[in-house]
């Protein structure tokens, strides 16, 4: 949804559905939020984590999966993150 929210057009949006057509969409769920609300208690005040940020890394945290953000400093303090270096070199 952080990649729609940014969308400023039709057209962008569009874009945003062809991009993300070839990722797995992963929803919510009461482990994700849970996990999301511990780290929000624990690193808000001391990170500033934003809820976005934080739900798209409990999401990632939860279902095991690599992730990747030009904002790197988002995560970082969140060690057991598979968050992959910006820019990835990888294939």
């Amino acid at each position: 949804m952080e990649l729609y929210a940014g969308g400023r057009s039709k057209k962008e949006l569009v874009n945003i559905d062809t991009f993300v057509s070839d990722f797995k969409i992963s929803f919510l769920t009461k482990e994700i939020s849970e996990q999301a609300l511990a780290w929000m208690k624990e690193f808000r005040s001391s990170y500033g984590v934003e809820i976005n940020d934080i739900l798209i890394a409990a999401t990632a945290f939860s279902t095991n999966t690599a992730f990747i953000s030009k904002n790197q400093k988002h995560y970082q303090f969140l060690s057991d993150l598979n968050l992959l270096e910006y820019p990835w070199s990888g294939v």
